[in-house]
């Protein structure tokens, strides 16, 4: 029996990435970091100083969670419960400060670095193209 041309092999979904593969890379950033931030739909931004968490309750972020040498730990598996909860456009960047506001953007997780090309559950075909018929 042969497997559907489309079908995903074991050897591929074994090498498909998590959130979990960048486990290291959001530890390092949270090390050092002030906060972190979730605008409650895709993005995800560690904060490295006070400036850029000062930026992020100026601009309302839903989530702004601190960081203490005694909550990294909980902040990171905070980080990735967002990242897995969030919409197809999530990201992770961690922001650097040098006196002015998010001025370094550092990539954790690119916007579609994990995208298994997922259709977005919200996307109707049928309503693609609603002026298709339209004569101009």
């Amino acid at each position: 029996m042969t497997a559907h041309p489309f079908a995903v092999s074991a050897k591929e979904i074994k090498s498909m990435k998590t959130v979990e593969d960048y486990l290291y890379e959001i530890e390092s950033e949270v090390s050092e970091a002030d906060s972190a931030c979730f605008d409650g739909c895709h993005k995800i931004y560690i904060m490295k100083d006070p400036i850029g968490t000062a930026q992020m309750r100026e601009y309302e972020y839903e989530h702004i969670v601190p960081i203490t040498k005694e909550n990294q730990s909980e902040v990171v598996s905070t980080i990735i419960g967002w990242f897995n909860d969030s919409c197809g456009l999530k990201f992770i960047n961690a922001v650097e400060n040098d006196g002015r506001e998010n001025e370094h953007y550092i990539t954790v997780i690119g916007q579609f670095d994990l995208d298994e090309d997922e259709e977005d559950e919200d996307w109707d075909e049928e309503d693609e193209y609603d002026d298709e018929d339209e004569s101009y």
